[in-house]
């Protein structure tokens, strides 16, 4: 299709949820399921639709309230089964839910596996600014509204003040038979992709090996396209994953004008006020190797221009 690839690798990061825990309830590889109901051209058009929204609003993140997923029975390629179905119960382990509110389904697989790949955050108390508001209508008519509600929101000024949460992924891989000199490489290319945070630890694996245990650290929607560059760039037959919760600092950038020339500094912020400060590494050797100085001095020179503007 003509649509972009960040698109395209949601769309299937989102068909991959639902895959994989397909396979789980089946016992079967991936390669081994079928999709029935979600192969249906309604739930295609869920899925992409969802993606191309995220893609086009492009927020800093997702927030949801637990999930409500209804209760009842639903029936499905495999017969009549008590709600949650099987799947979605399976996509959304570890994840909060409510049950009960009717006595139908009111989170399906594929409804599921969109939360479970935008969502960075599950909570039914966030503290925001709420700018707009759009709703998504259903044709049962149920005891509570058969509506599904979203919101474009900025950060309320008490969360401004507190730290931000997050959930992310962190994908694994010991390698023990790639050449030292490819990791560099690799890491580029992981960056590049979206990595928040690469990094590289030393073990001893079996028969005494040394290796290395490649850590990436993403966000969930990313999870497809890491997953694809490991396999395909490194020597590894396989990858783990899980799920971290990730408590930060506020941040943001300020270009601080040296003798030499421009330099990013970021700056980190509790209870709204500057904590910490730290240039941009990229930024000060490019000014140190362009004016034959010490990189020592280009950090000096920021700190002494940092303490005058207060």
């Amino acid at each position: 299709s003509s649509l972009n690839a960040n698109v395209k690798s949601l769309s299937i990061e989102m068909f991959k949820v639902i895959a994989e825990a397909e396979a789980h309830i089946h016992g079967k590889s991936v390669d081994e399921i079928h999709f029935h109901e979600v192969g249906a051209i309604d739930s295609i058009v869920d899925i992409v639709g969802a993606a191309i929204c995220f893609d086009w609003l492009k927020p800093d993140k997702v927030i949801s309230s637990a999930v409500q997923l209804g209760g009842g029975f639903v029936t499905c390629a495999h017969g009549t089964f008590p709600v949650p179905a099987p799947a979605t119960l399976e996509i959304l382990r570890n994840k909060p839910v409510k049950m009960g509110a009717v006595p139908v389904e009111t989170t399906t697989p594929t409804g599921a596996a969109i939360l479970a790949v935008l969502v960075s955050e599950f909570t039914d108390k966030p503290k925001l600014n709420i700018t707009k508001v759009s709703y998504g209508i259903g044709h049962r008519d149920n005891e509570i509204p058969n509506v599904l509600r979203v919101c474009l929101a900025e950060a309320g000024e008490d969360a401004i003040n507190d730290f931000d949460t997050s959930v992310a992924t962190v994908i694994e891989c010991n390698i023990d038979d790639m050449n030292p000199e490819m990791y560099e490489s690799v890491m580029d290319r992981l960056f590049a992709a979206g990595a928040d945070d690469v990094y590289l630890q030393p073990v001893i694996m079996k028969k005494s090996r040394p290796a290395i245990v490649l850590s990436v650290l993403c966000q969930n929607q990313l999870v497809s396209k890491i997953e694809t560059l490991l396999l395909a760039e490194t020597s590894t037959l396989g990858v783990r994953k899980y799920e971290v919760n990730k408590t930060f600092l506020r941040r943001d950038w300020k270009t601080v004008i040296t003798k030499w020339g421009d330099v990013r500094v970021k700056l980190a912020y509790l209870n709204n006020e500057i904590i910490k400060s730290k240039p941009e590494y990229s930024d000060c050797l490019e000014i140190a190797r362009l004016n034959n100085i010490a990189l020592k001095a280009v950090y000096d020179e920021i700190a002494l221009v940092l303490l005058q503007m207060g």
